[in-house]
């Protein structure tokens, strides 16, 4: 993992007490190398997705069309039948795991940067615009706070190294 992407994984788990923060984020960046390796996407977009997304284990934020986000990466609920396919399980446990366990929320988020990625012919901006939404007048809001958050890891970059 790059030295801006550990910085990431850092801002993401800042919200930890100081004393579990290591742990969490070494998990976290094993858990999204892991992920990314898997479904094929670079873990440098796992990290911007991360940081854009902002949430955290055992959270779910209501949106305003009646579903929720739900972890880390705030997968929305909308996946959850076909994530429930995927791992072979029922759709209440795909619902606990994505919202409380560190390493199942980024394998869901991999998942479907990775179905959003393939399906927009590898074109990464496309790729992480549909993970947001699929509706194109909601994507350039998100594209914007995803280059801000590019920009955040690159200045953090210049000072810490």
């Amino acid at each position: 993992m790059t030295r801006w992407a550990a910085l990431a994984v850092a801002v993401a788990v800042g919200a930890a007490p100081a004393a579990a923060q290591p742990r969490e984020g070494a998990l976290l960046q094993s858990c999204i190398l892991g992920a990314a390796r898997v479904h094929d996407v670079p873990p440098a977009a796992m990290v911007v997705l991360l940081m854009v997304e902002g949430g955290r284990l055992g959270m779910r934020s209501p949106n305003t069309n009646g579903t929720g986000d739900l972890g880390p990466f705030q997968v929305n609920e909308v996946w959850l039948p076909k994530i429930a396919r995927y791992w072979g399980v029922p759709e209440a446990e795909a619902m606990r795991l994505v919202r409380d366990d560190l390493c199942a929320n980024a394998e869901a988020a991999a998942w479907i940067f990775g179905t959003n990625l393939r399906e927009s012919g590898g074109n990464l901006w496309e790729g992480v615009a549909r993970y947001h939404s699929m509706r194109p007048d909601l994507q350039g809001a998100y594209l914007g706070k995803a280059l801000r958050a590019v920009q955040q890891l690159r200045h953090g970059d210049k000072h810490h190294g």
